[in-house]
């Protein structure tokens, strides 16, 4: 046991034991300066505070409002705008289409028509039949047409 003692108070320990409460002293020593640090440099840096709290800036703030209000209601205003045009163009082109198959028909009856009626030895019958059914056709084309021009 005298041995165990010996071990223990020698030199060399007791230098490791200084060094061991050396080293934790300065280590405390060492935050409680970061610390301090840290605590002062918060009244030099000024942290924001919430602007909630000033007048001013809650009347910016529905100002800004407003306008982004206004703006997305022009946004979907001229969103309807163009796709009412975009129908407007479908409709247009379709109402085309219709007068040109119409315009093909009426010129498939009138050749037909009149290579009927001058084949035939009775015309009279025919061509008053075939006059008619042209007056109706081009009626309806110019119809047609008149509502082309009325959609443009």
């Amino acid at each position: 046991m005298i041995k165990k003692e010996d071990k223990n108070n020698s030199p060399e320990s007791e230098i490791a034991k200084k060094r061991t409460i050396l080293s934790a002293v300065i280590v405390i020593f060492m935050v409680a300066l970061v610390a301090i640090w840290a605590f002062n440099m918060r009244s030099f840096v000024k942290l924001p505070t919430p602007k909630a709290q000033d007048p001013n800036n809650q009347v910016r703030w529905d100002d800004i409002s407003r306008k982004f209000n206004n703006t997305m209601d022009d946004i979907g205003q001229k969103i309807s705008e163009l796709t009412a045009k975009q129908e407007e163009s479908r409709q247009v082109d379709a109402l085309g289409n219709r007068l040109k198959n119409l315009a093909d028909n009426l010129e498939t009856q009138y050749s037909s028509a009149s290579s009927t009626a001058s084949s035939t030895a009775t015309s009279t019958a025919t061509s008053s039949a075939t006059s008619t059914a042209e007056m109706n056709i081009r009626d309806n084309l110019k119809q047609l047409e008149d509502k082309l021009h009325k959609l443009n």
